[in-house]
């Protein structure tokens, strides 16, 4: 079916939605009075409920005014100040024959968008495109302009003008559905038709939806590349997930202990990390062998996507520069996202990813580290990799021994990896904690990571001990007192410890 053949059912259905539900309404408010003319009797029940729920249904087909009221996705950025982007934007709306837009904003995600913003279905609105923070740091210039030039293949394609009318549809058909819902029989009964509305609308728009991003995507290829936007399609479907993760397990434990730090910095750095970089290929091998859409996707799978391409032109694909190069005033701009996200909440105290090992980690590793039931200051520490000696560490995060027996040994692990760095500190060592790596401990040139060895085995383990020349160390750790008293939070400190730890420990009790 044309595209614009579906694009005027999702119109009719949206416009139809109203007719519906006033019609249903109608019936509703009509049935007491019918049922007085043909029977000369009432239902009081029948009638309270029926009217309650016409008016329920009245009340919420009316959209709120916040509903009309268009709120800036992020930070809006001024093209003086941002020459280099607007120019990148600008070459792309040129190349897709489009009008650039007349607000452009920055955002916390690996993402680009476009919309409209007041007007009526597209007219005598303003074009408003933002960009995403995380986006500029994972693509190259290449890769960006093709995703903006799938962008303004969304206004090419005219999306904008009905984007905002499905998606208020869609909001006011849930808010009926909601409120009539779960109140009692009689209003759940009444749902029942908005239910079956509510699925064939959102079965017609969704799949508009993903025949407009086809349809953008081969725009970009043919003025753009089909090289370039290949690849950062599959990046950006990987560093999305990076992203939050890098958001939630490395920034958010800094934050909460009153620093911050730099967040594109430590974001590169977290995808560059061989371990998560290991974990990208792994998860995009995975979406391309899922390889289908189900029917409650905005978008067609990866997959599909990129068979989409095949055949188009390749384009030019030698701009490797990084996209966040065309971006100005970074850390500021860094802040005030932050600020965005967290209402105000951001500390003051900067910090260095260099220097959140050794002010941050290091005293959360000591109340890590004073937990176990077992003592293990006077153990070898080549007797510490064994399986039991760790699972005995655990004991005081489980003391009703609900845990499973691998997530008791996962957790004894990482209470076994914060005496060995802090045994290490002590004497003269320097913990490290770097975005996407595991704790480690260096001194001289030496680097000693003991989440990469202590899982594997005692003879991994006691390699890397003979390795960084500590094998005859005890796990003695008399930095823990000191380090109890540093006032980084116990919470702040489970999430550091754990957080970046290779030793991963699940929500089965410990």
């Amino acid at each position: 079916m044309p595209l614009w053949i579906r694009a005027v059912i999702a119109l009719a259905l949206a416009v139809g939605f109203y007719v519906f539900a006033l019609c249903i309404a109608g019936f509703l408010f009509l049935l007491p009075i019918g049922e007085v003319l043909l029977t000369g009797s009432l239902h009081l029940k029948l009638a309270f409920f029926a009217w309650v729920a016409a008016a329920i249904v009245l009340a919420s087909i009316v959209p709120p005014p916040s509903l009309f009221v268009f709120e800036p996705p992020g930070i809006w950025l001024d093209r003086s100040r941002h020459p280099r982007l607007f120019a990148e934007v600008d070459h792309a709306a040129r190349l897709a024959g489009q009008a650039p837009p007349k607000e452009l904003y920055l955002v916390p995600e690996v993402n680009a968008m476009v919309t409209s913003r007041g007007g009526f279905l597209g007219v005598g609105s303003t074009r408003v495109m933002a960009v995403g923070l995380g986006l500029l740091q994972v693509l190259t210039v290449s890769e960006l302009r093709a995703v903006l030039a799938h962008e303004f293949g969304h206004f090419h394609g005219g999306d904008t003008r009905l984007g905002p009318l499905v998606h208020r549809t869609r909001w006011l058909i849930a808010k009926t559905v909601s409120n009539l819902s779960s109140r009692h029989v009689l209003l759940e009964m009444t749902s029942a038709p908005f239910r079956l509305y509510a699925q064939v609308y959102l079965q017609v728009t969704l799949a508009v939806s993903r025949a407009q991003e086809t349809a953008a995507d081969a725009l970009a290829a043919r003025v753009a590349g089909a090289g370039p936007l290949r690849s950062a399609l599959c990046r950006i479907e990987t560093a999305g997930v990076a992203f939050d993760h890098y958001l939630s397990q490395e920034l958010e434990p800094v934050l909460g202990a009153g620093f911050v730090s730099p967040v594109g910095f430590g974001f590169a750095a977290f995808l560059a990390s061989p371990r998560v970089a290991r974990a990208d290929r792994a998860l995009l091998a995975m979406i391309l062998e899922k390889g289908r859409s189900s029917s409650s996707d905005s978008h067609p799978c990866l997959r599909d996507r990129l068979a989409a391409l095949e055949g188009l032109p390749e384009g030019d694909a030698s701009d490797d520069r990084p996209a966040i190069e065309l971006l100005s005033e970074v850390p500021q701009l860094e802040r005030w996202l932050l600020d965005r996200m967290l209402t105000g909440r951001v500390p003051d105290a900067a910090i260095s990813w260099e220097d959140v090992g050794e002010r941050i980690v290091k005293p959360a590793l000591a109340l890590r580290a004073a937990t176990p039931v077992v003592d293990l200051a006077d153990r070898p520490l080549l007797a510490l990799a064994d399986p039991e000696v760790a699972k005995a560490a655990s004991a005081g995060l489980d003391p009703k021994g609900t845990a499973k027996p691998e997530a008791r040994l996962r957790a004894g692990w990482s209470i076994i990896e914060a005496h060995v760095l802090l045994r290490l500190a002590s004497d003269g060592w320097t913990i490290h904690s770097r975005p996407g790596v595991p704790h480690s401990a260096e001194r001289g040139g030496t680097t000693f990571v003991p989440g990469w060895s202590l899982t594997a085995g005692p003879e991994t383990w006691a390699e890397a001990l003979r390795a960084a020349g500590i094998a005859d160390l005890t796990g003695s750790t008399p930095a823990v007192a000191d380090g109890v008293q540093s006032g980084v939070p116990e919470a702040v400190a489970a999430g550091l410890v754990l957080g970046n730890s290779s030793i991963e420990v699940n929500d089965d009790g410990c």
